[in-house]
């Protein structure tokens, strides 16, 4: 015997009959959302559901519309599915949406075929639904069409047949592989005309066969299209459209014009699924949030410290004032490994407009500035230009910096044998107090001094620090004495200072900086009574023709000041109180005994006001010419970091060529990094192309075999491989087992690694 129902049907009729005037409203039911229902529910002690109710009267059971007075007829009925089996933006339709008495609509009948490829993108599958009635356990199993890719791909395969701009707003698709004749089953409907879709495939398709679509167009009416509404970007279609605008770096305007060149002809309507710009701006910035931890910028660099693929790659963090410390474990290597076969030159140099300030309880932080170091090649072409290591600070003062840099060399980093960077007297204070015993600047250019004088008691500094040419040339044409004259006079001081930083002992030094200050001081030139040459005469004389002999590339007269967007640390220098300030005012002071006021015409290159900046300038002597170059053995005369500015560039307008700057803090760091570990492996690849060919073209013909044997055991996988290596008698074999090391360093296991060597 059946179960007997909770509530007899004649007291649901009746209920339902008795509040016939709020069930039934301006000849239509009411919606499911109208409290009338709720109302009913309760009346019949909550024993049937509010729903249920709706459900009864909808359906007509037991002819309960007779008792409500409505016409069998009220409206054109959609297939019976239950509401819960939509699949769209919107919820089902209800009767009220479609009104009788329209005027005649189009209808048509046509076939689609899906390509093999389309088809397997939205195959079925197994799809549990979970009955919401707790009285019952287990819920049904259906087989349904790909869900958050099918409607998708009928929608656009529909669109290529008719070109028809109805917005489809499609039903779940019910797959029924055991019954015939009834393979597939989906229907839908237009959501401004209110058209109907029904879509049948009797058969499924064989495998690499095309599936067809028979397809029923009801009743639509393309005037009631006003366009103003689009089909969702949702799904599989919002992952492949955002990655097209991140991963492509293409703007939504871009993307936009490219699909609808590929989906339209001259003269069709807008599609429905061509989407407008601000959905696409907002799946490009759902994308490109998705790429960070958290919507608070430090917790997410907290969160990037630990997790993969950036731990181990940023070592320190600061709250207030906010700083990061951060290089990867390539680049240690890359940096440890060219320091054994090339003495280390690394260039220092800091830029802005990168990163946006950070928001503090009382107000925004201060400018944040990356600070980078580049391995700058010396004398070897195959040599590297690679950034080696990082730091986004807040501070930019000589504490900050040496702390970044002392923590550098204290987890492994080996001290550079030069350092390269701008008249920054933070970045040259803090380079000295971390890659020298000496405390501040002014005791390592004392020190420098004293060996360049002969004291014996003093030694050489470990580290050679230089400032860059180019950034001292730079210094000396925003002179304000030199702009205020003319190109000549402007670009014959520029080149005396030129000559100046080439030279390479302290007694040419000497006597360049000597005839300077005469010319500068002496108010006329040529030749006295007796028709000898004055010693400005002389010394101007001298001076060009070092200038003849050398080539000095010139900043451009209309420089500004400050450069609009690419803000840098200040490089204003001050007189340091050194032994060399000692040494630069006697020179002074002994031209000031020799200057004579006779001479046979003017002195266009009379200047006593640059006296003064020559004299603080000369105070750094040593970090900017050449005097110490036979001391420490150096190469070239001169220093660039031209390779620091290089890196900066391809920052800006090569990595985030397509992002607006600044920008947070972790988006630019999750940019830098990824940026640095594929520069760091070109490098390391065209390197050790390079490095072999260069061997193997001097080694001998007597060589040896070296024998690797390793197996590599991660969490997938265990791989033994085996293999024989011919080398020369010349190859260190520290320096395979390296790199073996540096290859398998990313595992997640150390791996076992046997060399057998033997001749």
């Amino acid at each position: 015997m059946p179960k007997l129902p909770n509530v007899p049907k004649e007291d649901i009729v009746r209920v339902i009959r008795e509040r016939r005037l709020g069930v039934v409203r301006a000849g239509t039911i009411a919606v499911p959302s109208d409290t009338i229902w709720k109302e009913l529910s309760e009346q019949l002690d909550c024993k049937i559901s509010y729903k249920a109710l709706y459900t009864f009267v909808k359906s007509n059971r037991h002819n309960v519309w007779q008792e409500l007075g409505l016409d069998c007829v009220e409206s054109p009925q959609l297939p019976k599915l239950k509401e819960a089996e939509y699949e769209s933006d919107e919820s089902a339709p209800s009767c009220s949406s479609v009104q009788s008495g329209q005027l005649e609509k189009k209808s048509e009948t046509f076939n689609v075929s899906l390509s093999p490829e389309k088809w397997k993108e939205i195959m079925p599958e197994s799809v549990a639904y979970q009955c919401k009635d707790s009285r019952y356990v287990k819920g049904r199993e259906y087989n349904v069409l790909r869900r958050g890719a099918w409607t998708h791909v009928i929608n656009e395969a529909i669109w290529y047949k008719i070109k028809c701009p109805c917005t489809w707003i499609f039903k779940r698709a019910k797959v029924f592989p055991s019954v015939t004749n009834n393979y597939l089953e989906i229907c839908g409907y237009c959501k401004e005309c209110k058209g109907k879709l029904f879509i049948h495939c009797e058969n499924e398709p064989n495998v690499n066969e095309p599936l067809v679509l028979k397809c029923d167009l009801q009743n639509t009416d393309e005037t009631l299209h006003s366009g103003k509404y689009k089909r969702r970007l949702s799904g599989d279609l919002r992952f492949r459209v955002s990655t097209e605008l991140c991963e492509g770096k293409k703007q939504p305007c871009t993307w936009r014009t490219s699909e609808a060149l590929r989906l339209m002809d001259v003269g069709d309507p807008e599609p429905s699924h061509l989407h407008n710009l601000s959905v696409l701006r907002k799946a490009k910035q759902e994308r490109s949030d998705s790429e960070v931890f958290n919507k608070d910028p430090l917790i997410s660099v907290q969160y990037m410290k630990y997790s993969a693929p950036y731990y181990g790659s940023i070592h320190d963090i600061g709250l207030d004032k906010f700083f990061i410390h951060y290089w990867t474990k390539s680049q240690m290597h890359v940096y440890k490994t060219q320091s054994k076969i090339h003495s280390s030159v690394v260039g220092f140099d800091a830029t802005g407009s990168l990163v946006k300030k950070l928001k503090r309880p009382q107000g925004m932080s201060g400018h944040i500035f990356l600070y980078e170091g580049v391995l700058i090649p010396g004398n070897k072409d195959n040599a590297m230009k690679v950034p080696v290591v990082q730091m986004l600070s807040e501070r930019h003062d000589i504490n900050a910096i040496s702390s970044w840099l002392m923590e550098w060399i204290r987890v492994g980093a080996p001290l550079p044998k030069e350092t390269v960077c701008d008249f920054s007297l933070a970045l040259l204070g803090g380079i000295v107090r971390a890659f020298t015993p000496h405390p501040d600047l002014k005791t390592y250019i004392n020190q420098c001094f004293g060996v360049l004088l002969g004291n014996e008691s003093l030694k050489l500094p470990l580290c050679f620090i230089r400032v860059d040419v180019a950034h001292c040339i730079k210094l000396v044409s925003r002179w304000d004495c030199l702009k205020k004259k003319g190109r000549r006079v402007r670009e014959f001081y520029i080149r005396c200072i030129a000559q100046l930083i080439q030279s390479v002992s302290l007694d040419d030094a000497r006597e360049l900086i000597k005839a300077i200050v005469v010319v500068a001081l002496s108010e006329a030139e040529g030749n006295d009574e007796v028709g000898k040459p004055v010693i400005c005469e002389k010394c101007k004389i001298c001076l060009k023709k070092r200038i003849a002999d050398g080539c000095v590339a010139l900043p451009p007269d209309d420089l500004q000041e400050d450069v609009v967007g690419d803000q840098e640390p200040s490089c204003t220098i001050d007189a340091c109180p050194t032994a060399l300030k000692e040494w630069v005012t006697e020179i002074c002071e002994e031209c000031k005994l020799i200057v004579v006021d006779s001479g046979d015409r003017d002195n266009l290159h009379f200047l006593p006001e640059i006296v003064p900046h020559i004299t603080r300038l000369s105070c750094y002597l040593p970090l900017w010419t050449g005097i110490m170059v036979p001391l420490f053995k150096t190469v070239n005369i001169t220093a660039s970091s031209a390779s620091v500015e290089a890196d900066f560039k391809n920052l800006k307008h090569c990595v985030l060529k397509h992002e607006t700057l600044p920008l947070r803090v972790d988006r630019f760091l999750i940019h830098h990094l990824a940026s640095i570990e594929g520069n760091m492996r070109v490098s390391v690849a065209t390197h050790d192309v390079s490095q072999s060919c260069e061997n193997a073209a001097v080694f001998s013909e007597n060589s040896c075999e070296l024998q690797i044997s390793y197996s590599l055991e991660d969490e997938c996988r265990t791989v033994d491989v085996q293999t024989s290596v011919p080398l020369m008698h010349s190859v260190n074999a520290f320096a395979v087992l390296s790199a073996i090391v540096g290859l398998t360093a990313t595992m997640s296991t150390r791996p076992q690694i046997q060399l057998k060597y033997f001749n």
